[in-house]
């Protein structure tokens, strides 16, 4: 009996949480995935045993955490929105300089020559669609049209990056210099793919976070129906 005290007293000490760092963490309005899968797993132990937490308790609890799941979310859009919006005025400002004024910026004046003027200006302005396509997507999630928009801005991507490194090469060969003296020009192939890539690293986060609170629920009801 001594032993089986223990072990119960033990336990109660692992699974059963405490308010001040739920709290804590709560309120911190985010927190990384391996905190929360952590977090998790000590309510999933705890929402499992009927001394530990009545059914009022795991309410609460998956409640707050849906919150801060949702304030979590909200700051992260908004934070990705402003920068794809800089990105998209950025590429829609080289676009229209290149309409009218063409070849006056400093990377697009290496391409003269080596790609006509109205492709270039045509490439910056896909630019700038491809970041707005890639946070649409991300204000999108979790609607179903989140995936295709993240496909079409990906394809998008991998377009304007093919179309930049042949312009890059063709500068490169004109030129008669080596891709390592071009190195001012290699932004171009590399910011749009890497754009999308954040925002599908985003929206994937935000999807495991929300198959975590899925988990949580699946546990509070399966508990419910025991």
């Amino acid at each position: 009996m001594e032993g089986a005290e223990i072990s119960v007293r033990n336990r109660s000490h692992l699974c059963r949480p405490t308010s001040p760092p739920a709290t804590h963490l709560l309120c911190a309005g985010s927190f990384p995935t391996g905190a929360l899968a952590h977090i998790l797993f000590v309510f999933e132990c705890a929402l499992q045993d009927a001394d530990l937490l009545d059914e009022q308790e795991q309410r609460e609890y998956v409640e707050a955490f849906e919150r801060a799941a949702a304030r979590s979310a909200h700051y992260s859009k908004a934070l990705l929105s402003l920068l794809g919006v800089l990105v998209a005025v950025l590429y829609l400002f080289f676009g229209l300089q290149q309409l009218v004024s063409p070849w006056q910026t400093a990377h697009q004046a290496r391409f003269r020559g080596a790609i006509r003027a109205h492709s270039l200006a045509a490439a910056e302005l896909a630019g700038a669609v491809t970041a707005l396509l890639a946070v649409t997507a991300v204000l999108s999630f979790p609607r179903h049209s989140w995936r295709k928009l993240l496909a079409g801005a990906a394809g998008m991507a991998a377009l304007l990056a093919v179309f930049w490194v042949v312009a890059v090469l063709r500068v490169a060969h004109m030129e008669q210099v080596q891709l390592v003296g071009l190195w001012r020009l290699l932004w171009l192939p590399i910011v749009p793919p890497t754009f999308v890539g954040l925002m599908a690293l985003a929206c994937g986060t935000l999807g495991a976070t929300d198959a975590d609170l899925r988990r949580l629920r699946a546990v509070q009801y399966a508990y419910k129906r025991a």
